[in-house]
């Protein structure tokens, strides 16, 4: 919520990506609240704190949307501004696709056209074997090894383990296989009336800067790209991503 004195312009939803949880994008609650924006985040169906089915086949696309679509309905009965992250961003496509009256802008943080040039394609099959033999702890395991050659902070490194271990096997191998079967929605979006801002760290993998890029292009929208940062600058660079997000989100309100 803002602090108290600053006025509340509205509400924002964030939608988190594949193994991630609410929790990524507390590092940008402050500067959002600070500029007049009541943020909700919440762990989609399976992931970390949420509960969900064990069957892989009911985790797909169109019921990640309706649960979104859900959730902007119950935080505020007039259109918020929605941020998907990566395979939320997928989520968040889908579900303003369905009703665009239900936002007043878009972000897409890290994401891409659904199954468009996704470059984490080569990586389903491996991931999806991982998952089946041995689980979140398997999977973690082999995520520790790179997250130490990167210099995660131990602290950070017991979260992520922690959070992983709580995320549903089938949430991830549903999302995995979601993925490759999700179709673009650029060209339905471009005809709505809604705003859009593209936004991705310069060193971004599963779907490059120059893929995001011509989704910006064709959406019309505002193209930002945050330096020294690669898939999640909402964690990485969080005072420059919640200011060029603040800065987008206040443009589209005072043009409403």
């Amino acid at each position: 919520m803002p602090p108290e004195g600053v006025e509340t312009r509205g509400t924002a939803v964030l939608v988190p990506g594949f193994s991630g949880s609410k929790e990524d994008f507390l590092p940008m609650l402050e500067p959002l609240a600070a500029e007049g924006y009541r943020v909700v985040s919440y762990d989609q169906r399976g992931q970390f704190q949420s509960p969900g089915p064990t069957r892989w086949r009911e985790y797909d696309v169109a019921t990640f949307a309706a649960e979104l679509a859900e959730v902007i309905a119950a935080v505020d009965p007039v259109p918020v501004h929605l941020l998907g992250h990566s395979f939320g961003g997928i989520v968040a496509q889908r579900a303003v696709a369905d009703a665009p009256s239900s936002v007043r802008s878009l972000t897409l943080l890290g994401t891409g056209p659904g199954n468009t040039d996704f470059a984490g394609a080569r990586m389903v099959g491996p991931l999806v074997w991982i998952l089946r033999i041995g689980g979140t702890s398997l999977l973690w395991k082999l995520m520790r090894g790179q997250l130490r050659k990167a210099g995660l902070a131990h602290g950070s490194q017991v979260w992520l383990k922690h959070r992983l271990v709580h995320t549903h096997k089938a949430n991830l191998i549903g999302i995995i296989r979601a993925m490759l079967g999700e179709p673009s929605r650029v060209a339905a979006l471009a005809q709505t009336d809604v705003r859009f801002l593209v936004m991705c760290g310069e060193n971004d993998q599963p779907w490059t800067p120059a893929t995001q890029a011509k989704m910006a292009r064709n959406l019309n929208a505002r193209y930002v790209v945050i330096a020294d940062a690669g898939h999640t600058p909402n964690e990485e660079r969080p005072e420059e991503t919640a200011s060029a997000l603040a800065d987008f989100w206040v443009s589209v309100d005072v043009e409403s």
